[in-house]
């Protein structure tokens, strides 16, 4: 990246058809595309931390002067920067989360600009990459082979990704029921017959499309709303 002279802005909602692609001799499976939109900036980020005794300062006025600056890339963030969330290919340090609904690969937009639009990212969200050490229910998940920078970790972190032990998993799945109301969440032969159908039938063809540049990771925690939006906004970039 050039400081300074390429900026980088997602493109949501009606925001994609504002910001047009050159849709001419494309691929159906293509995630990257040309544009020469010019753009004049009105508004652009501050570094300013947010309150609720300061919601206006979050932004603030943007001088182009005469010049317009250039969209010449358009792009989804997978693919525009080749950048991995989790594992050992996840950058660090990490900067990319500042990208507004990271999770659902928005398309992002590259300005080429004779002055900086933005902010410089400078917050690090370094993930921790680990190996599961215990395959029965506890309370504390014990790691091991971990690596980035484990003094991060504090209670409450949220875990995630595949590889977490069965065993594990069926007896947080029966603690859930206790609570759950769930009848399938209290009987151990059906909570391994799905994860059986999950491995077996499911699981495979996140390595299929996502060959192909087809799959789109949702983050499952949270409320329905929550979730009903993120699922929304991968579909906004469809």
């Amino acid at each position: 990246l050039e400081l300074g002279k390429t900026s980088h802005m997602v493109l949501i909602n009606d925001n994609i058809n504002k910001v047009p692609r050159d849709l001419s001799e494309v691929g159906p499976q293509q995630r990257q595309f040309r544009s020469s939109v010019q753009l004049f900036g009105r508004v652009e980020n501050t570094s300013t931390a947010i309150t609720a005794a300061n919601p206006g300062e979050g932004n603030t006025q943007y001088y182009p002067k005469r010049s317009s600056d250039t969209v010449s890339t358009i792009s989804t963030v997978a693919d525009l920067f080749e950048y991995v969330p989790f594992g050992e290919k996840s950058p660090r340090p990490n900067f990319f989360p500042q990208f507004y609904s990271l999770n659902s690969n928005p398309l992002i937009a590259r300005i080429s600009t004779n002055k900086q639009i933005g902010q410089i990212a400078t917050t690090n969200y370094d993930t921790v990459t680990a190996t599961v050490g215990v395959s029965g229910s506890t309370n504390v998940i014990q790691v091991i082979n971990a690596s980035g920078d484990t003094s991060t970790i504090d209670v409450g972190d949220l875990v995630t990704g595949s590889g977490l032990p069965e065993d594990l998993l069926v007896d947080r799945l029966l603690e859930r029921g206790k609570t759950s109301g769930r009848a399938d969440d209290t009987d151990e032969g059906k909570i391994r017959n799905r994860f059986n159908e999950y491995n077996t039938k499911t699981a495979i063809l996140k390595e299929y499309y996502a060959a192909k540049g087809n799959y789109f990771g949702v983050n499952g925690v949270g409320s329905i709303e929550e979730i009903t939006d993120r699922l929304a906004k991968v579909f906004d970039t469809l």
